[in-house]
């Protein structure tokens, strides 16, 4: 699998591929916010560990965990984070749409993938809850392609 490092202002552009266990480690890169894309349209990232673009820190050493799935023409990611950034466990995301019904649950990353049955529309609407958070509902989203989008929960 190959895919391109940026750094947030450019400076830095380089792809890399994976070895056979799907791992690259890249060393002295200097602390700055990164984005990570795949050098290819045959797959979609289904889930980041750590949140893409990432942000490296002096002195930092880190592990971005990228799940990749075939691609498709219509997906949604979806990164379910509290107030503070951090990721929500265990939160329900349901996604509705006439013709569609589909939910699933945040992993430990806070993301949940739909892949299935998407098309390209503006009328999707999105539900999430979490235990100990209110209730965010998010009414006319939009599908087009790959589409990535953060879902902030607050405390009750």
């Amino acid at each position: 699998m190959d895919c391109r490092v940026l750094q947030s202002q450019y400076t830095y552009s380089q792809s890399y591929s994976t070895d056979s266990a799907g791992s690259v480690t890249i060393a002295d890169l200097e602390w700055d916010v990164y984005d990570v894309t795949l050098d290819t349209s045959a797959y979609d990232i289904a889930r980041a560990c750590a949140q893409v673009p990432y942000s490296l820190l002096p002195d930092d050493t880190a592990t971005l965990t990228l799940t990749v799935v075939s691609a498709v023409a219509n997906s949604l990611r979806v990164r379910v984070e509290d107030t503070s950034g951090d990721p929500i466990l265990g939160a329900s995301v349901d996604i509705q749409r006439s013709g569609l019904s589909d939910t699933d649950t945040t992993g430990v990353c806070g993301q949940v993938f739909f892949n299935t049955g998407l098309i390209i529309a503006g009328d999707y609407e999105l539900e999430v809850s979490a235990s100990g958070y209110t209730t965010e509902s998010v009414s006319d989203f939009s599908v087009d392609g790959t589409t990535v989008t953060t879902v902030v929960l607050s405390t009750t």
